[in-house]
């Protein structure tokens, strides 16, 4: 359990997380690959997955990709505009 004044983020909404995570499918895929004789497409795949962590680990800047990769759920985004989202003509 957190502290009250504990703010941490957890690990899955690290600026690493992303671009660890690609390039752990990006291996996973390889191997799966490898193991069927065909690491040409294991590369291509590695290849395909390491740009995509290249593009959120270099694209820090991008608010579609921080909000794909690490997305901040303490922002007032579409939750707080209608009190009641559930009533019928309430918003």
């Amino acid at each position: 359990m957190q502290a009250s004044g504990d703010t941490r983020r957890p690990f899955w909404r690290s600026r690493w997380w992303m671009p660890l995570f690609s390039l752990a499918l990006g291996a996973a895929m390889f191997t799966a690959f490898a193991i069927g004789d065909d690491v040409r497409q294991g590369v291509f795949s590695f290849g395909v997955m390491a740009a995509l962590a290249a593009l959120f680990f270099f694209g820090g800047r991008s608010e579609t990709l921080r909000g794909i990769g690490a997305p901040d759920v303490t922002s007032a985004g579409p939750r707080s505009t209608c009190a009641r989202p559930f009533s019928p003509g309430s918003c």
